[in-house]
């Protein structure tokens, strides 16, 4: 039972999560006029598939663990603490960022075109 829900929400939910993600900035701020619906068809083309990928590269495991062995009452802690990092992530890809730009952040060795920035102040 634990596989078929894991399964069901990777392949219906996620998508379709993701494709709300990477779109309702676009239709936020520019509301559903021509200029925001091809804003946020260009966002879901641009971040879609790195946002999902690394979503389902995340979520299967947690959820397999979250199912299985975490208590019923602490599984929606569970949820929200993974899913602020995986939409941080999101976000960072969806915004145009390059994966190895925050691992290089993280690790403290700063992108060349911050290190220009940071020079000049």
């Amino acid at each position: 039972m634990v596989i078929t829900k894991v399964f069901l929400d990777q392949l219906i939910i996620l998508p379709l999560n993701m494709f709300a993600f990477c779109a309702w900035p676009a239709l936020i701020t520019r509301g559903p006029t021509e200029e925001g619906l091809a804003e946020a068809s260009a966002n879901v083309r641009a971040g879609w598939w790195a946002a999902a990928t690394f979503g389902w590269s995340v979520w299967p495991f947690v959820h397999l663990i979250n199912f299985k062995y975490v208590p019923l009452d602490h599984r929606l802690l569970v949820l929200n603490t993974v899913s602020v990092g995986v939409f941080s992530y999101a976000t960072f890809v969806r915004d145009g960022n390059e994966p190895g730009v925050l691992v290089r952040t993280l690790s403290g060795s700063l992108p060349e075109a911050l290190q220009g920035n940071a020079r000049a102040k």
